[in-house]
């Protein structure tokens, strides 16, 4: 996130030069607890960048040091850039999606490997806590938010299910 042109408003350590050098792990901590002091938000998610994934910063490490200090629940992803899609993947996809705004045709391009799947990993081992089991339900756990069409899919996938007993519950 550029200090300067933020695209979100979402908290960040703005790690400079000098972090670069000697390591960002203390301005994460400072940043984590007054995050949770100040805004008191009901999840925190530490989301590293390729500097600090380069520069070997232990963002787990740090997140598992503050969960007893801290009353916000805190999970962190592994989300680093670099550790995702290749560089010729991400062209084909943004020239999939160029070409569908002029023939309407939706892209189909697979969101695995940018970020998503890294999310719902560490939720669930960070956070969701043992369920009990319930018969004839289906857990759907559906990013296709981020597709066109994706209510029809979903649609036709309760429909499916519902016609062998089953029912779903989405998440």
């Amino acid at each position: 996130m550029k200090l300067y042109s933020p695209l979100y408003d979402i908290p960040s350590t703005n790690l400079d030069e000098n972090d670069v050098i000697y390591g960002g792990e203390n301005k994460l901590r400072r940043a984590i607890e007054e995050i949770s002091h100040r805004y008191k938000p009901s999840m925190i998610a530490v989301l590293p960048t390729c500097v600090s994934g380069l520069i070997g910063d232990d963002v787990s490490g740090i997140c598992k040091d503050l969960k007893s200090d801290i009353s916000t629940p805190l999970i962190s992803v592994s989300s680093e850039g670099f550790a995702h899609r290749s560089r010729e993947s991400l062209d084909t996809m943004l020239s999939d999606t160029a070409k569908a705004w002029k023939t309407a045709e939706p892209p189909d391009n697979d969101l695995k490997g940018c970020g998503l799947e890294e999310v719902v990993i560490s939720l669930v081992k960070q956070l969701m806590e043992e369920q009990d089991i319930s018969e004839d339900l289906v857990n759907i756990e559906y990013s296709g938010r981020f597709r066109y069409g994706s209510r029809r899919d979903l649609e036709e996938m309760r429909r499916l299910f519902s016609q062998m007993g089953i029912a779903m519950k989405t998440l």
